[in-house]
């Protein structure tokens, strides 16, 4: 395995000229083959102006645009998001098709100013609910007062400031979450999402975004493999270039 095997998400913020909820999944439909159905998610049944004043929801999606059946589109009015569904194709499909979303945004000529954007990916370890093997495999050391976590459940957040990214790190023994397609599933979780934030004119970010996707992507990927003891790692029978 040469990078990590879960879902992840390509996450933009800007300023733009127009709110672009209104603009891009017009545009998306036009420009993009095998766009489906849009489905309103809930920050979009709240007031614009309570949106606005609302640090946690000015950036929130308001839509959801299934595309080609392996991605989604979320669209705020000052954000996008590229997703990508179970199993996930790898980065050689996953890359192009940001950058196809990304080039539409181009496009539609509304962006004024870009301030942060970013790589997520989370993966869940096939450990069910044994805190202890999770905590074998988790690439972490904890103690509370004189006590060291080793077959409790736990979880950990941290910023870590790697280089020019803001890498965002959260593990736990035991997490339960819900796909599409498979179910509930319980394990270990490693999130991580690696975020460039920088006040960037459009021709700047679109110019260079090529390289920043990769950039972030490296980045993401040794993050993950550091979360992971060798034992994890061995585990997933890991191949290397």
């Amino acid at each position: 395995m040469d990078e990590p095997p879960g879902n992840p998400g390509r996450f933009i913020r800007f300023t733009s000229k127009v709110p672009a909820a209104t603009v891009l999944p017009g545009l998306f439909f036009s420009k993009l083959v095998g766009v489906g159905q849009i489905e309103p998610l809930p920050a979009a049944q709240l007031p614009e102006q309570m949106r606005a004043l609302d640090p946690q929801l000015a950036f929130a999606p308001l839509s959801r645009i299934g595309w080609k059946e392996q991605f989604a589109i979320l669209v705020g009015e000052r954000s996008l998001v590229v997703g990508c569904r179970m199993p996930y194709p790898g980065w050689v499909a996953f890359k192009p098709a940001i950058l196809e979303v990304l080039g539409v945004l181009k496009e539609a000529q509304i962006v004024t100013r870009v301030h942060r954007h970013s790589l997520k990916y989370i993966d869940l370890l096939n450990t069910g609910d044994d805190d202890a093997e999770a905590l074998r495999r988790l690439n972490v050391s904890v103690r509370v007062g004189s006590h060291t976590i080793a077959s409790e459940n736990t979880a950990l957040r941290s910023e870590l400031k790697r280089g020019p990214f803001l890498q965002a790190v959260q593990v736990a023994s035991r997490a339960v979450v819900q796909q599409e397609g498979v179910g509930t599933r319980t394990g270990a979780l490693i999130d991580v999402d690696t975020l460039a934030i920088a006040e960037l004119e459009p021709a700047e970010f679109f110019a260079n975004l090529p390289s920043s996707l990769e950039d972030l992507h490296t980045a993401n990927k040794q993050m993950f493999f550091e979360c992971l003891t060798e034992y994890g790692l061995s585990l997933l029978e890991p191949k290397y270039d």
